[in-house]
């Protein structure tokens, strides 16, 4: 039986908003956000790619995951990464979480997974992640 993962609530973008401040990044401009996908199947996920690069995302990665600690994987897990130069408040990243997990029901894929945040362009990128 599949999992249902939880959504991410406004309190945890609250809590990014506030990491991102901290590490001097300024959150009221255009900063690169990445996003992230996930489902055992590679082929779910390819076949969403199209669709987020008509809305705009650019296609950064697909890869196997990697088992955190010492957790034993039943089957593989992969991850869709794209990003897209964005500026966002807590209100506008609700709105772009709830479209995105959206979207992966749509496409039938497991879990819209989080986000990654940093700079337009650095080698410190993500300086916060948020996932489910």
């Amino acid at each position: 039986m599949e999992k249902k993962r939880k959504m991410i609530d406004r309190s945890a973008l609250a809590e990014m908003f506030q990491t991102i401040e901290e590490n001097g990044l300024p959150a009221n401009e255009e900063l690169m956000w990445g996003y992230f996908f996930a489902d055992n199947d590679p082929e779910k996920l390819e076949t969403l790619v199209p669709a987020l690069e008509s809305r705009g995302y650019r296609f950064v990665d697909l890869y196997e995951a990697e088992a955190e600690d010492d957790a034993v994987i039943a089957e593989p897990l992969y991850c869709l990464h794209v990003e897209r130069a964005e500026k966002h408040d807590i209100d506008s990243l609700e709105n772009r979480t709830k479209e995105l997990y959206i979207l992966a029901e749509k496409y039938g894929v497991q879990s819209y997974d989080g986000m990654e945040v940093g700079p337009l362009e650095s080698d410190n990128f993500p300086i916060h992640e948020s996932n489910n």
